[in-house]
């Protein structure tokens, strides 16, 4: 750390002294929150991370220098008044990451003090599991001809030569035993002889990740289909057109539209390993939930455990410290990481990947509200890097992208070697349900959501010696709790949130259920009778937890040793996913069941059925995205079917329950058609006015009380109509889908404008006049993914 404590003489220097801007970690609106506020700083460089006195009472608070001079920096200011900078840190942001976060304060109307807090992690500014190491090198220096050296000495002496000059620095006790000294005294008579010399090294001291553990560098690179051969070559000639500044400039950002096993990733690892043989690095943004060892080991085992770095939301102060800086030094040159690895360091970057690049988990839900995938197209524009979006079912902002010609369109349409897509078979759960009723009468379970069609395709498919995937994207054992009377109709509601509380099934020997609210967190345990008329409770609306149970009860299977849940509430550590992925790719575990976690990002050949239970669970939400992610999430998950030899691919099936088996998405993902989906969608859009047909952003207002809450929104819609001035429509305010949520009322302005440069316009005037602004009240939501 470096301490900037001044003599006060020194502040009457004024011709000499230093100054810096500093954007502190605070949501400041105005010139200081995007000019930053002055300090005396000496000599720090822009981007350095340092800690700043800030109000009267002097508090301490971080920052960022975002600009660094002399007195110009003082603007009238009396330099006597001017604070210092209280220290400086390590941690530093480049110039090039400064900028990035400029534009993102900008595009999505948020403090830059809070741009800049998100791209440093508290692990790197606090330098978690830092050490400083007193090690030894050679100085170069020769002895002296009137040098003595006793035996041992010299001995220790010749013994360096033959140490190679990559192995420096080494610790002097190490240096002693490498060299077969009795004790260390050797190594400190050379360097009181000048021929070693002491130097501090900083280290990161971190466990190893368990998903590069055991992993050995042996892969290398496969043989190109002629479809792979042209995307790379294709893509790979456009990179160099660029990077010459050929006219007309080609485009930046290439899609990559390719079916599930089309070998996508192949094409992403043949583009990387020419970017590193030019020396330059990588970004590859993954959805947390298909960051799988799988993809983290056949990046490791391609490239080396030490060119590549692991970002995710499950690594230790420590670990997340030491990729970070990993990054930072130009150790690692590959990131492979989710939406906040866009915002890492890594000199001299030459590619950016964005895998599955319609996934929403690319979308922070809080400030910023940034899209990975969007800032990674706006860091390749500032840094000369080529973006390269993948995905079976591009969104539809990129696929109307490249239809306008914005991004250049590459389709991989078969998979790799000769496999054909798995059949697709939609089963109409009302008709299922009937069946099993007919069957077992009362005494089947109100929850069951197997149908007689699935369940045989289970057997069969377990009999066979293949393995099963059951997706259920809803976690818990019911979603919903309440009176089993119609007359009555009392369910179990989030006292804070307007919304339905989750029963979840107690830990194993428990047999009370709890519930859960899944937007605040809050719990209780479920009524024994109906708090309105002691009626019977029912549940309905199963979740992962039910499919458990009823998996274990038809088809005899156990859990922990032939069937596993992945869930968020099962999966506790990085660790427990591994165990589990590493079991079912052994074959040990034959049946998965869980949410999206397994719908993306698994690659096991001996997967020969998938069961989607219901398919609804995003269809009848009522966002303008439903049918969109209905669509991706069958296509998705179907995809982990057939992979294997031509016997697995020939009799995998994918069996898709729903009670809308007529509906469109559903009709077209069973068909495999996605440029036939996609246009029609589009057309619905455009029709209603709605992205990427135009762009869109939310205020959302929240306040704890209901009229305050609506109050404020119609000041926010007033002022954005005022700006507007016939550029953007402003729709609203109106209540939100969820109305409420931790104890907050929340009330929605929807503005909607023919292009982003607009509407992101409209917003910042309104909020360079101080009357808007991204806090604890005021979420302002540009290019949202939900609308709920």
């Amino acid at each position: 750390m470096e301490l900037f404590e001044r003599a006060e003489q020194g502040l009457n220097a004024d011709d000499e002294a230093r100054y810096v801007r500093v954007v502190v970690e605070r949501g400041i609106e105005g010139s200081a929150g995007l000019e930053g506020l002055t300090y005396r700083g000496g000599d720090l460089e822009i981007g350095r991370w340092v800690t700043v006195p800030l109000g009267r009472a002097g508090k301490q608070v971080g920052g960022v220098v975002v600009a660094s001079g002399g007195r110009e920096l003082l603007e009238g200011l009396d330099p006597s008044k001017v604070k210092s900078v209280i220290e400086a840190g390590q941690a530093a942001l480049s110039s090039q990451q400064v900028a990035l976060a400029r534009w993102m304060a900008w595009y999505y109307v948020c403090p830059l003090g809070l741009v800049v807090k998100a791209m440093l992690p508290g692990a790197v500014k606090k330098a978690v599991g830092h050490k400083v190491r007193r090690v030894v090198r050679p100085t170069g220096a020769a002895p002296g001809e009137q040098m003595r050296m006793t035996p041992a000495v010299a001995k220790a002496w010749a013994g360096i030569a033959e140490i190679g000059a990559v192995e420096w620095p080494m610790d002097a006790r190490v240096l002693a035993t490498r060299l077969a000294c009795a004790n260390a005294g050797p190594v400190k008579k050379l360097v009181e002889a000048g021929l070693l010399e002491i130097v501090e090294r900083h280290d990161v001291h971190a466990g190893t990740e368990a998903w590069l553990e055991g992993v050995e560098d042996s892969d290398s690179a496969l043989p190109l289909s002629e479809p792979q051969r042209v995307v790379v070559e294709g893509i790979w000639e456009e990179m160099n057109r660029a990077q010459k500044g050929a006219t007309p400039v080609p485009p930046a950002v290439h899609l990559v539209r390719g079916v599930t096993g089309s070998g996508k990733t192949e094409v992403y690892l043949q583009l990387i390993a020419r970017v590193l043989a030019q020396g330059r690095g990588a970004i590859v943004l993954v959805p947390e939930i298909a960051l799988t060892p799988q993809t983290v080991r056949r990046f490791s085992r391609r490239f080396g455990r030490e060119t590549i770095a692991v970002m995710h939301s499950r690594l230790t102060g420590a670990q997340r410290n030491r990729t970070w800086s990993a990054c930072a030094e130009g150790r690692a040159r590959v990131l492979i990481g989710p939406r906040s690895a866009v915002l890492a360091p890594m000199p001299e970057l030459g590619l950016i990947v964005v895998d599955e690049e319609h996934d929403a988990s690319y979308k922070q839900d809080s400030a910023p509200r940034y899209n990975g995938r969007d800032v990674a197209i706006k860091r390749g524009q500032l840094e000369g890097a080529c973006v390269v979006l993948g995905s079976a079912t591009p969104s539809m902002e990129s696929w109307h992208n490249a239809e306008q010609g914005r991004f250049a369109l590459w389709t991989l349409d078969d998979r790799v070697g000769g496999g054909t897509l798995p059949r697709v078979k939609v089963v109409d759960l009302a008709s299922e349900r009937r069946e099993r009723f007919r069957v077992e009468g009362a005494r089947g379970p109100s929850l069951d959501l197997i149908g007689p069609t699935l369940e045989q395709a289970l057997r069969e498919t377990l009999d066979r010696g293949s393995q099963a995937i059951v997706l259920l994207n809803r976690r818990g054992e019911a979603g919903y709790v309440g009176c089993a009377s119609a007359a009555c109709g009392w369910a179990m509601r989030c006292e804070a949130c307007d919304a339905l509380m989750t029963a979840h099934r107690m830990p194993a020997g428990k047999a009370r259920r709890y519930l859960r609210c899944h937007h605040c967190q809050a719990g209780q345990m479920v009524p024994a009778g109906c708090p309105a008329c002691a009626g019977r409770m029912v549940l309905l609306n199963a979740g992962t937890q039910h499919a458990e149970e009823e998996l274990e009860r038809r088809l005899g299977l156990k859990l922990g040793e032939d069937l596993a849940r992945v869930d968020s509430d099962s999966m506790h550590s990085s660790r427990s996913y591994f165990d589990v992925l590493e079991a079912f790719g052994a074959g040990r575990i034959r049946v998965l069941v869980g949410t999206q976690m397994i719908a993306k990002g698994l690659d096991f050949p001996n997967v020969g059925l998938v069961c989607v239970l219901n398919a609804d669970t995003a269809l009848v939400l009522p966002d303008f995205r439903a049918r969109e992610r209905t669509f991706q999430l069958i296509s998705q998950v179907a995809g982990r079917a057939g992979r294997g030899d031509a016997k697995t691919y020939g009799q995998a099936l994918v069996l898709v329950q729903t009670m809308h088996p007529g509906d469109p998405a559903i009709e077209r993902a069973a068909r495999h058609q996605y440029v036939e989906f996609a246009h029609q969608e589009l057309k619905d859009r455009k029709a209603a006015g709605l992205p990427p047909a135009r762009r869109m952003a939310r205020i959302v207002v929240r306040h704890t009380d209901a009229v305050k809450a609506r109050r404020m929104a119609e000041d926010a819609a007033e002022q954005v109509h005022r700006a507007a001035r016939g550029v953007a429509r402003v729709d609203g305010p109106n209540p939100c889908v969820l109305s409420r949520i931790a104890g907050r009322y929340r009330f929605e302005v929807r503005v909607l404008a023919g292009r982003a440069g607009e509407l992101v316009g409209v917003l910042n005037a309104v909020r360079e006049r101080e009357d808007l602004t991204s806090d604890a009240t005021f979420a302002i939501d540009v290019d949202p993914v939900s609308v709920l």
